[in-house]
């Protein structure tokens, strides 16, 4: 909870609905304890921004629904490795099923597979038989190299979910991140567009030259078409309807929609410079 001159940190502490002022504009958050406990505390803010995920209670309370969903999901395994050696992506993509793996901290890998609905059969059974079938099919060096690896830590399951727009603001609320757009995470980089989308809420709530509503308007203008591409082109690979062509074709097209989404990040930095030599009277 952020206040003017403070932050406090509530731990233990849910969310567990939004206040309103009597025109109906959202106020405030009302906050909860432990479950189990009756006592509440509402606290009040111009703004209560949503940033709970996927499965966002705020986008349920406000009614954001989306306006454009995807056709396709994909259930996933995933889950990290030790011993890959790996010094970049790598991503397969055959038969309608993919796998990959990316190179993260502390000399792990995080490491996937995936496909259509009912081509993981092992999503809620053996993750492991399940992970090294997939990987092993796409790629027989790709499945070789992971049982040459080990893994750390439990294989974690997906088990896909559409993608969608949901408008990500009203009045006295806004949604960022998995609450407000989702992709398949099929091509990854959901944690950049959730730092990117985050940058640009906070731009339109701090836009001094325009009334709020046409800057928020801005931000869902903006976001949408950075990430439209990378959101087409990962449907179409959740639903493993596609051949060779096709699929280095939607490559190509998920390549050029990460672009769309740094040309927008590396206009931060831009227009940074550009206010502080204005502050500074020097050129930018």
């Amino acid at each position: 909870m952020i206040g003017r001159d403070r932050v406090e940190d509530l731990l233990g502490t849910r969310v567990a609905g939004l206040a309103y002022r009597d025109d109906g504009k959202v106020c405030g958050v009302e906050l909860a304890g432990a479950r189990g406990q009756t006592r509440r505390r509402r606290v009040t803010a111009n703004m209560v921004i949503g940033a709970d995920g996927l499965y966002s209670s705020m986008a349920e309370w406000v009614g954001a629904t989306p306006y454009r969903a995807g056709a396709h999901c994909a259930p996933t395994i995933y889950g990290y490795f030790e011993g890959l050696s790996l010094d970049a992506y790598h991503w397969y993509y055959v038969g309608g099923l993919a796998a990959g793996a990316a190179p993260t901290n502390d000399g792990l890998a995080t490491v996937f597979v995936g496909g259509p609905v009912g081509s993981v059969p092992e999503l809620h059974a053996d993750r492991q038989a399940g992970l090294m079938r997939i990987a092993s099919a796409v790629s027989a060096s790709f499945g070789d190299t992971l049982r040459g690896a080990r893994r750390v830590g439990a294989l974690r399951a997906f088990p896909g979910v559409q993608g969608f727009y949901r408008k990500p603001f009203g009045p006295g609320w806004a949604l960022v991140g998995d609450a407000g757009y989702f992709r398949d995470p099929n091509t990854a980089h959901g944690i950049s567009d959730a730092l990117r989308d985050s940058e640009l809420l906070a731009e339109a709530l701090l836009a001094a030259e325009a009334p709020l509503e046409v800057a928020l308007e801005r931000y869902q203008r903006t976001r949408d078409a950075a990430s439209e591409r990378l959101f087409d082109a990962s449907d179409e690979l959740a639903g493993g309807a596609w051949d060779e062509p096709r699929v280095e074709q939607l490559l190509r097209l998920a390549s050029e929609g990460m672009r769309d989404g740094l040309r927008v990040v590396e206009s931060f930095a831009r227009r940074q410079r550009e206010a502080a030599a204005a502050l500074s009277g020097a050129a930018p």
